[in-house]
């Protein structure tokens, strides 16, 4: 009896592995999309270094054309920066378990985000922290994309890449100016023209 109750008990272990959705959460060197800091251009001194200075959220909701207020958080990274080759890059797991209730042949929307790492653990988190310290902390997001999940050990579902719904190009991650410091400097311009002209 004993041996029958293991056995379905790794029956079912197994069969939960193989129901478990899974995606190549990364934009590694195979990648040609990078995360600028300041430049869409990309020169190589705009690309994200300073290993794990930023951190890159997936997030995720069931069914595609999901708006971006839909989707939660579901996995974190930190940027690599181990040589300026892999500035630009980060490695979340390939492949990257999605948790409960994601399965395989789920039609998933997705955005990474990405963050200044020391302003939280969430985007939302980092969000708020900017509104008090916008100068340094920087935001950014991705387009949203759509996948469709795979079970293990079928290669993971791609996030990155040239077919449709996935990601085809990178992001820029930038400070965001309070809108009070974006009127004050608008005014400050404003100021300087209408002196300039009185002269």
């Amino acid at each position: 009896m004993k041996k029958l109750l293991l056995l379905a008990a790794f029956l079912a272990t197994s069969a939960s592995m193989f129901a478990q959705g899974q995606v190549t959460f990364a934009n590694t060197a195979s990648t040609s999309f990078r995360v600028w800091t300041n430049n869409a251009a990309g020169t190589a001194s705009n690309l994200t270094s300073v290993a794990s200075g930023y951190r890159f959220g997936l997030y995720a909701a069931q069914g595609a054309a999901q708006t971006s207020n839909s989707l939660q958080i579901v996995g974190l990274a930190t940027n690599l920066s181990v040589a300026p080759s892999l500035y630009g890059f980060f490695n979340g797991g390939s492949p990257f378990a999605m948790p409960a209730p994601y399965a395989a042949g789920d039609t998933i929307t997705f955005q990474i985000r990405s963050w200044t790492l020391s302003a939280g653990l969430t985007y939302e988190e980092a969000v708020t922290t900017a509104q008090g310290n916008p100068l340094n902390v920087a935001l950014g997001f991705s387009a949203l994309g759509t996948t469709l999940l795979t079970a293990s050990p079928a290669p993971p579902a791609a996030l990155f890449g040239t077919a449709p719904g996935l990601l085809s190009s990178g992001w820029k991650i930038a400070p965001v100016p309070e809108p009070s410091s974006i009127a004050l400097g608008l005014l400050g311009l404003g100021a300087i023209a209408l002196f300039r002209r009185r002269k």
